[in-house]
């Protein structure tokens, strides 16, 4: 769990994130190659296989993944349930007017159903 505040490329959040860590695997490694790759600093060739060891941990589901996010995304208040891969598949948020919506989505992303009509 993490609370997390991000302003960049004009885009803003703030709220609150829940990830699914594994319970075979050591977040410990996860971050080793974080510290051994800020240290490798200018070694291109150092960092690349770093950065190859860490998307490999990653696409092995070592570093987890988002499950959960309740906050604000530009301006939006909302709660974002995600699917095991870390999809969005239910939104709850109020929109421009202030009214409350839910959304569900499949697992492309769209919309397939929304309440209220």
């Amino acid at each position: 769990m993490a609370l997390d505040y991000n302003d960049k490329s004009g885009n803003r959040y703030a709220g609150m994130r829940i990830w699914d860590r594994p319970t075979n695997a050591s977040y410990d490694y996860m971050l080793d190659l974080l510290k051994e790759i800020k240290e490798a600093g200018e070694n291109k060739a150092r960092v690349d296989s770093l950065y190859k060891l860490w998307n490999e941990a990653k696409g092995q589901g070592e570093n987890g993944v988002e499950r959960m996010f309740i906050g604000s995304k530009n301006e939006v208040a909302q709660i974002q349930l995600k699917d095991k891969k870390g999809n969005v598949r239910a939104r709850l948020y109020i929109d421009d007017t202030g009214a409350a919506k839910m959304e569900f989505l499949d697992e492309k992303a769209s919309v397939i159903a929304v309440f209220p009509r």
